[in-house]
């Protein structure tokens, strides 16, 4: 059995301020084993993968492994994150961890785009040396770069929901910019900047404020390996609000938060952006999670339709051609048996940011070249605040829009009133209008600041039925008030986004 966790940044009280790597499902690490100062031909950097299980997280390797239990004249070695070609040779001869992979940290490659957060943990290599309790091999990871933690003026949303434990929530100062350098925000406001200590120096700066309260500030980090320094700008201090969050929150073009209890002027004068539709970490797809470094808060569904009901298509290239297979790029079809079979399916399917992130990644010539229009809209409609606080806007999956529809318009969506149509196609008839609740969760909105939601409208989902054909969602006031219908991805139709924070 193999175990890894954050040993925790040298000389400080990391552990206690949010700086450590909490591993998940996924993650992956190399592993060397030497035997009397030669490197082992079986575990010769060998990735094992973190996968969840009952008692937490099992580390696993591709292979068939020899028994670690016998270590006499053995040593392991282990880093983070795994590489199947390493920046530079590894040195056998070393006595320790740090020996063994010196050249190797010293040539490790950091990103200057560190706001993803797999984009920062990718950079933030460790290294370790395995110790033997038993038959479970440990490994605390020291981390060889160094960590800037740069502090401004921020909010924290500090949630006291009862039911879900909820980490905490950090807004940015007021236009904020970076110059030279994109760091990732962590949930205690920090950000969080790695640098390799034998590469050049690095100078971080910006300016944050409006008007003739702009200020620029400057920092020249001395880093040294392993440790982590946190630099305070302005006697910056966070200002605490405790929060319950709620289904019916409205969510500002700021990142902050305002009851759904909040009176009408206060709303409406406010720059509301979204509704929060989903605070059930169980809705929450996985690729969300990853997406904000398994810091996530909630789900938030846009006040406006995409180009002020703009109609778009879903994909068609240059050609005129709209059918392709997305499973290639590790996109499910979702068609069941029947109508009923398929409804199940697809109210499984929560993952629609990872379907976005597979299409503007594994796509990406097609994306910017505009043959996946509703997908490229909803991308570029994101502002540079919510970009660095959230996901950003997406085309929701088929669960997803299940959710907005039960959350904030108020129906169960379950057996009553269930009709059947095509095995791809069913709907609810009879039921009390989601759309006029939607509209309703809406209300106190500036009019300016959203669409009502129309009768009759029919609204993409990210989700796909067949290599030609995506799924939608109609709402009408009576009659089959929700409709999941699937239909050729060449077809005009309205997009609402979301966002996961």
């Amino acid at each position: 059995v193999i175990k890894v966790h954050d040993g925790g940044y040298a000389g400080t009280k990391a552990l206690e301020e949010d700086y450590t790597t909490v591993f998940t499902a996924g993650d992956k690490i190399g592993v060397f084993m030497l035997e009397n100062g030669t490197i082992s031909g079986e575990i010769n950097n060998i990735c094992f993968t973190a996968v969840e299980s009952g008692e937490g997280l099992v580390w696993e390797a591709d292979l068939e492994l020899p028994s670690l239990s016998d270590m006499d004249g053995k040593v392991v070695y282990a880093y983070y994150p795994y590489t199947a070609d390493l920046p530079a040779e590894v040195d056998p001869s070393a006595s320790d961890d740090e020996g063994f992979f010196a050249a190797v940290a010293d040539a490790w490659p950091v990103a200057e785009d560190q706001s993803d957060y797999a984009d920062y943990t990718a950079s933030d290599f460790m290294t370790s040396t395995g110790v033997l309790n038993g038959s479970t091999l440990n490994f605390s990871m020291k981390h060889r770069m160094f960590l800037a933690a740069v502090i401004l003026p921020h909010t924290i949303y500090v949630f006291t929901n009862e039911d879900v434990e909820l980490p905490n929530y950090s807004i940015l100062p007021s236009n904020l910019k970076f110059e030279g350098f994109a760091p990732c925000i962590l949930s205690n406001g920090a950000f969080a900047y790695l640098i390799n200590p034998a590469g050049e120096p690095v100078t971080l700066s910006g300016v944050y404020g409006q008007g003739q309260d702009v200020l620029a500030w400057t920092v020249e980090p001395e880093p040294v390996s392993g440790c982590y320094h946190r630099y305070v700008i302005d006697d910056a201090e966070a200002i605490e609000i405790r929060h319950e969050l709620q289904v019916g929150d409205f969510f500002l073009a700021d990142g902050s938060l305002l009851s759904k209890d909040a009176d009408a002027a206060t709303v409406g004068s406010s720059e509301v952006v979204g509704i929060v539709f989903q605070i059930n970490p169980d809705r929450i797809g996985e690729g969300e999670k990853a997406a904000l470094g398994n810091s996530v808060h909630g789900l938030v569904m846009a006040t406006k339709t995409l180009g002020d009901y703009e109609p778009f298509q879903w994909f068609v290239d240059a050609s005129g051609n709209y059918s392709r297979d997305e499973t290639e790029i590790g996109i499910e079809d979702y068609v069941g048996s029947d109508s009923y079979n398929t409804f199940l399916l697809v109210d499984d399917d929560i993952e629609g940011y990872e379907t976005n992130r597979l299409i503007r990644e594994k796509r990406a010539a097609d994306f910017e070249a505009g043959y996946y229009p509703v997908f490229k809209a909803a991308y570029e409609s994101s502002s540079a605040t919510l970009m660095n606080l959230t996901t950003g806007w997406y085309l929701p999956s088929n669960g997803q829009w299940f959710d907005i529809v039960r959350n904030l318009g108020g129906v169960a969506l379950e057996h009553d009133g269930f009709r059947s149509g095509e095995p791809t196609d069913f709907y609810w008839e009879n039921l009390d209008s989601p759309l006029l609740g939607i509209n309703a969760a809406m209300s106190k909105v500036s009019a300016e600041n959203k669409n009502d939601f129309v009768n009759s409208g029919y609204y993409w989902t990210a989700s796909t039925a067949t290599s030609d054909m995506a799924r939608y969602i109609g709402l009408r006031d009576v009659g089959s008030n929700v409709m999941c219908v699937a239909t050729y991805r060449k077809d005009y139709l309205y997009g609402r986004c979301i966002l996961a924070f």
